[in-house]
């Protein structure tokens, strides 16, 4: 829904006579966040499936949730 919202509000800004403008506008948004999700996908996968697993992916998870427990 994130990427339909600023795809929307590239589109509002440029119109409808500005569609490329506004796509190539919304990439340079896009992109960052795109390869984080990527990174952390890899991550995720080589520790899912690592000789040693599950420990890599319990590393993973350590802490996850405790931030603010206190």
């Amino acid at each position: 829904m994130h990427d339909s919202l600023q795809l929307a509000q590239e589109i509002i800004k440029f119109g409808m006579g500005g569609l490329d403008k506004a796509v190539q506008e919304y990439e340079k948004l896009m992109l960052p966040r795109a390869v984080a999700m990527i990174e952390d996908s890899a991550m995720m996968n080589e520790a899912m499936f690592a000789e040693d697993s599950p420990a890599p992916l319990l590393k993973a998870f350590e802490g996850f949730g405790q931030h603010g427990a206190e």
